[in-house]
């Protein structure tokens, strides 16, 4: 049986599956249509200090694959909807929800917020930042770094529930808006809302709606959507909501593989008001499908839980040699040192254009300038992962982050070496002069790699648990040092099972010798697999 629950943000929801505000308005309408209590959560009407009525009719225009709305956040306002709509909202959905708000002021969002944050129900509050359809407020706070985090700093100075922020795609680059609010202390990022659209009436020779442009949303946005939440969720260590043309539940896999933790169904809704039940109904077939025993497995980074073989050979032909026994498989596998430094980029190239996902396992400590600007040739490589020593200070980490991203705002996952799995406490105290404990020098290098922006960190399966509980769950750990039960460790000092590892929590482990040394590689990496994936 699929495990289709995710925590978002410490709200522990039964499956990321969550109506979009707009298209679900306090769930009345739907309540007597199925139980929406087989929702995971679902984001009520967009709310605002005041009532509003919203923009001028006619405010809806169907086009290809979607729609445009104009409605213009019409509300009863906040006062009305603690009053009344919370109240009545507990006799049918027993579940905590997510509170929409929007606001033509930082005082307004903060207004809001502040009175919602206080209702038992209210699990999240999403505040609105990007809404299309309004004058003097809504997009333009979330077409901006600095106002997005104005902001997000207001409404976190008067709540203590989470905080996710909606950020529009209409913009030139999500990912420096995202960060933004992060830093100013946002708890989460939800995206995207509508795109900015337009239709013409032919004969009448005026636009459709009389606000002449609105959201544009619908199927033919998903692939937008896909990219932003893929792009956020690589720069951010805080948890996604992707949104935008999720119809089935393919999509919402498609949406959780890119990065994000929760699914938002939006004009779906409006299109078949069973949408979200067809989706639920259907998620956990779609997984077994795709052998995914825990959905959450496949949040945060996009490949989720894998097996990486490590190609510590020294020459193209002998990688070539070993990567032709897998006819019906494309591993994920680590480029070292010793194949990189024998064979250069076009190694890499090769081994990308045969398929496979690729670690450069490089282990990058210099001064900033010089890992920025090396990082800067790595990103041409299109590689899925590369790394860095901790141990060259938050500065230098910070410096390969940078380098590394692209002009599109695109790059690899980043993560930094803490201790070498070879190492033990006495030779690191001994030798390095260290002289706190193995674990507590791990612990902090994770935190500092954190603190740079990174994806995660190499460290050995016995600290992943560890790191985790000390920087979130979402962030990444990397996990060397695994052997079979009944295997060598080698030159290993702090080793386990691919099976312990998974219990542990690592994300990924990298495999070297029990794989490319057996007698047998490709069953060895299906064992692997099966241990730890599953």
């Amino acid at each position: 049986m699929v495990d289709l629950s995710v925590n978002l943000a410490g709200m522990q929801m039964d499956n990321p599956v969550v109506p979009a505000s707009g298209t679900f308005g306090f769930g009345k309408e739907f309540k007597d249509i199925y139980d929406i209590n087989i929702l995971g959560s679902f984001s009520f009407k967009g709310t605002t200090k005041d009532a509003r009525f919203g923009n001028p009719t006619p405010r809806i225009a169907e086009c290809t694959s979607g729609m445009i709305n104009a409605v213009g956040l019409q509300n009863p306002g906040v006062h009305h909807v603690i009053e009344h709509e919370l109240p009545e909202m507990k006799e049918y959905f027993h579940k905590p929800v997510i509170a929409n708000v929007s606001g033509f002021s930082v005082e307004d969002y903060a207004y809001t917020c502040s009175l919602l944050d206080k209702e038992e129900q209210v699990g999240i509050l999403e505040v609105n930042v990007s809404c299309p359809n309004v004058h003097g407020g809504g997009m333009s706070f979330g077409t901006s770094p600095e106002c997005a985090a104005q902001v997000t700093k207001a409404v976190k100075a008067v709540t203590t529930k989470p905080v996710f922020i909606k950020l529009s795609p209409n913009v030139t680059d999500i990912v420096s808006i995202a960060k933004a609010c992060e830093e100013a202390g946002a708890d989460g990022i939800c995206l995207i809302n509508t795109m900015l659209g337009m239709r013409i009436d032919l004969k009448k020779r005026t636009p459709v709606i009389a606000n002449k442009m609105g959201g544009f949303s619908g199927d033919a946005i998903f692939p937008v959507a896909v990219r932003m939440v893929y792009q956020v969720a690589k720069a951010c260590n805080i948890p996604v909501m992707g949104c935008g043309g999720v119809s089935s539940a393919k999509n919402v896999i498609e949406m959780m593989m890119a990065g994000a933790t929760a699914v938002q169904v939006g004009a779906a809704n409006l299109v078949n008001p069973y949408a979200c039940k067809n989706i639920i109904e259907s998620l956990e077939q779609e997984c077994e499908k795709l052998k995914i025993d825990k959905i959450s497995d496949r949040s945060g980074r996009l490949m989720g839980k894998d097996v990486i073989i490590a190609c510590d050979f020294s020459s193209a032909q002998q990688t070539f040699d070993f990567l032709d026994k897998f006819t019906e498989e494309k591993p994920f596998v680590k480029i070292g040192m010793e194949l990189f430094y024998a064979e250069g980029p076009s190694i890499v190239r090769e081994i990308k254009k045969r398929g496979h996902k690729i670690f450069l396992d490089l282990k990058l400590h210099d001064i900033p300038n010089t890992v920025k600007k090396s990082m800067a040739v790595l990103s041409k490589l299109d590689v899925d992962m590369t790394n860095v020593h901790a141990a060259g200070t938050i500065d230098m980490m910070k410096a390969a982050l940078e380098g590394l991203t692209r002009e599109d705002g695109t790059r690899p996952l980043l993560i930094a070496v803490t201790q070498l799995t070879s190492t033990s406490e006495e030779r690191m105290q001994n030798e390095l002069l260290i002289n706190a404990s193995i674990n507590d020098t791990i612990v902090k290098y994770a935190q500092n790699a954190k603190e740079a922006g990174l994806d995660g960190v190499v460290c050995s399966p016995l600290e992943a648990g560890m790191v985790k509980e000390n920087c979130s769950k979402a962030f990444m750990t990397v996990t060397p040092g695994v052997r079979f039960a009944d295997g060598d460790v080698g030159d290993q000092v702090r080793v386990t099972t691919p099976a312990k590892a998974k219990e542990i929590g690592s994300d990924y482990i990298v495999v070297g010798r029990p794989i490319t040394a057996s007698y047998d590689p490709v069953s060895a990496y299906r064992r692997c697999v099966k241990e730890f994936v599953g």
